[in-house]
């Protein structure tokens, strides 16, 4: 009886001592909090209009391919007022893994804005955390910002970090017309 009362205290014991880990995990995910962080600051930047700070959240393959402070300019013409709310969500991880490593890692968050206007906005945009063929892609690729016109009719107003043209052609939507100055911000 002392036997097994003693093989009990000791599986007891380390019962107990296996749920004290240190190391134990938060519910907080570093890939999310990076997510909320820069959503705030993407509506931030809309709000003040302040086109140095997005652009520097702009991945330099971005950079690369598009005038991304005219492209930046135009969009900020087409948002009216400043956030009295938004909701940052979407936050599902896509990419490639080889041999547990990220080959590809981002993600395509949405943020809905509400402007002390009465405007409602969705705000798309994907951040690559990793990219092994391409890592001038980390960092925000593209910012797309759609006009709620009815709760079930958003309307593409700008698109940071990308052609429009084309994304209207995919998509069949109807031409979308730009300021001759803007060109399409397409290097």
């Amino acid at each position: 009886m002392k036997k097994i009362f003693c093989v009990l205290l000791v599986f007891l014991l380390c019962f107990s001592l296996s749920s004290c880990n240190t190391d134990e995990k938060t519910d907080t995910d570093p890939y999310t909090d990076k997510l909320r962080q820069t959503s705030s600051d993407i509506v931030r930047c809309f709000d003040d209009k302040n086109i140095e700070e997005l652009s520097k959240l702009i991945s330099q393959s971005s950079h690369d391919k598009y005038y991304i402070e005219t492209q930046i300019k135009e969009a900020f013409e087409f948002y009216s007022g400043k956030s009295v709310k938004f909701t940052a969500m979407n936050f599902q991880r896509e990419g490639l893994m080889m041999d547990f490593e990220d080959v590809q890692r981002y993600y395509d968050p949405m943020i809905n804005v509400e402007t002390d206007t009465g405007k409602k906005y969705r705000i798309y945009f994907q951040y690559y955390f990793a990219d092994k063929d391409i890592p001038d892609n980390i960092g925000v690729t593209f910012i797309k910002l759609f006009e709620s016109v009815t709760d079930q009719q958003d309307e593409l107003q700008a698109y940071i970090g990308g052609d429009i043209s084309a994304n209207y052609e995919y998509t069949g939507g109807v031409p979308f017309t730009r300021k001759a100055e803007y060109t399409n911000a397409v290097k």
